[in-house]
């Protein structure tokens, strides 16, 4: 149910999960940390929250994603014709 600035939804796998634009993320009742995990974190990045700086390996590709500083670094473009 959606009231005024929250929501209160009961899900089928994860119960009764509660937010609003004030208080706490809650999960049954229970606070749930938005904080205290990775922004990113998977086989190609780990990266913290909040992400100033994404890097993102896989084998011999990479992309750098600076927020900071606006920059962007590729390790190479594809190729477009590649099918």
């Amino acid at each position: 149910m959606f009231r005024a600035l929250s929501v209160d939804y009961t899900s089928p796998s994860q119960g009764r999960l509660e937010f609003g634009r004030r208080g706490p993320f809650r999960q049954n009742g229970q606070v749930v940390s938005l904080h205290d995990f990775p922004r990113y974190e998977n086989v190609y990045t780990e990266t913290s929250f909040p992400a100033e700086r994404v890097e993102i390996h896989q084998g011999e590709h990479s992309l750098v994603l600076d927020w900071r500083e606006g920059q962007r670094d590729v390790s190479r473009y594809a190729d477009a014709d590649a099918g």
